[in-house]
């Protein structure tokens, strides 16, 4: 592991992410935003969470006093109508709310520089056979801050045919940590859900990597109760499914923000997105299927 930070105030932060057992606090925190307080207390924390985010109250799905926790409102749900989704069959939408902080082709099984880093594809997914599915394909990085609409959903109508739970660290994946600690986002816990079109039902051709970070207490999908992140003794997990889902329709969640990377297999995704940083909506147009 390799590291570039040189500013005092970069090595010190250094030195407290590499000390601090960051899977551990992290279920701390998870422990703690998950506590039912007496409804006045918890009222307090949800307002003032709210009013330090700025967060538009009119789009969530119901009134703040019927949340009975910190996590509640940080996996809140929002109003059907709260987002466009631009549904049609040749339209991929956007998974998540979230920050566009880097995306490209895959070239030779790398995912290009994110952050001044490259990934190897294989070492991403954990699965060779799929990785070569999406040798030259297309990839979108979106970060989740904290105060973001936290649930993650279809780009696609189609199925989801295959899942890979792999566990790992819980680096923090700010932009500090993820330009310096190399292989930052292959190291950090993730699952991965595979996609095939409804065209090609029997062949991967987008998959969903949610990764983990420090703070994310979990990471939830809607389709198996046992896939759950930062879990005791769990292993690497890898389940089959066939199961089918319309295009914008939940799929699963993050427990505080995180990172939400989108693949695709060659020739099937024609990028339309914003700039570098630019703010994503959850079922706004990032690509045409060829």
């Amino acid at each position: 592991m390799s590291y570039k930070l040189t500013s005092p105030i970069h090595k010190l932060y250094k030195y407290i992410i590499i000390l601090i057992p960051k899977n551990l606090i992290s279920k701390l925190i998870s422990k703690i935003l998950e506590l039912k307080l007496p409804t006045h207390i918890s009222t307090i924390q949800i307002k003032l969470f709210i009013y330090l985010f700025t967060i538009n109250i009119e789009e969530i799905n119901k009134p703040l006093h019927q949340f009975i926790s910190l996590q509640d409102i940080f996996t809140r749900k929002l109003k059907h109508n709260a987002r466009k989704i631009n549904i049609s069959m040749q339209n991929i939408i956007s998974p998540c709310d979230g920050f566009l902080i880097q995306s490209g082709n895959i070239n030779n099984n790398m995912i290009m520089k994110i952050k001044h880093q490259q990934y190897n594809l294989y070492d991403m997914i954990g699965d060779n056979y799929s990785s070569q599915t999406f040798n030259n394909g297309y990839f979108i990085t979106l970060y989740l801050a904290p105060y973001s609409y936290h649930r993650f959903h279809m780009p696609i109508n189609g199925y989801i045919n295959k899942c890979i739970y792999i566990p790992g660290n819980l680096w923090p994946v700010d932009s500090i940590a993820i330009k310096n600690i190399k292989n930052l986002l292959c190291q950090n816990e993730r699952i991965i859900i595979f996609i095939n079109n409804i065209k090609y039902k029997f062949n991967h051709t987008l998959a969903i990597i949610a990764i983990g970070a420090t703070l994310v207490g979990k990471i939830k999908i809607n389709f198996d109760n046992y896939v759950i992140t930062n879990k005791n003794n769990i292993k690497k997990h890898y389940k089959l499914y066939n199961k089918y889902y319309a295009q914008g329709e939940e799929i699963g969640r993050f427990e505080f923000g995180s990172i939400l990377m989108l693949i695709s297999s060659h020739n099937f995704f024609i990028p339309h997105i914003q700039h570098l940083g630019h703010k994503i909506h959850m079922g706004q147009i990032i690509g045409i299927t060829k």
